[in-house]
């Protein structure tokens, strides 16, 4: 391929498809972030040895309530998946892709004020709602690889976008 000069252009091994799945790698795992953060977040939301902190609201969840809440996410997440696959696949995956991830940033930056003014139930209503946006995740991200790749570096490239995944979430 030559550049607007009519000289060689020089490829350095990297195209636009590698650019792009470091991109969905990178979309990916910030949807990861958000949905593993409240299993961290949630010890310090409701340590009691920080009741006396006027700086810090801590809440009074029981174990039970925790439960609840955590395994919100996977109510939403759970209904979603066959209807994120055909939402997909009608409609292509940068605009489901983009939509997971606005709701979700959205989610997480009203996050605090939520559980502030609503309690247990609008975390878990938010967690449900993380949790059927980010359904359409992977067959959004499958949708891309099959349009975006070559058939013979489907699989290679899909192992990288997804392994990334586990193991920057790790870090």
């Amino acid at each position: 391929m030559k550049n607007l000069n009519g000289d060689p252009k020089k490829n350095y091994g990297y195209g636009v498809r590698h650019i792009q799945m470091i991109c969905m790698t990178l979309n990916l795992i910030a949807l990861f972030i958000a949905r593993s953060s409240l299993g961290v977040a949630i010890l310090a939301m409701t340590d009691m040895k920080r009741r006396n902190d006027p700086d810090i609201t801590v809440y009074d969840w029981d174990k039970r309530t925790q439960g609840v809440i955590l395994s919100s996410f996977f109510w939403g997440y759970i209904v979603m998946q066959i209807p994120g696959g055909l939402l997909a696949k009608r409609y292509g995956g940068k605009p489901i892709l983009l939509f997971a991830l606005l709701s979700n940033a959205v989610i997480c930056v009203l996050f605090p004020s939520l559980v502030y003014f609503g309690g247990w139930q609008i975390v878990c209503a938010c967690r449900v709602l993380m949790g059927m946006t980010q359904a359409c995740l992977m067959s959004s991200t499958h949708t891309l690889l099959g349009k975006w790749l070559p058939e013979h570096e489907i699989t290679s490239y899909a192992g990288i976008v997804y392994g990334g995944i586990y193991h920057f979430t790790m870090i």
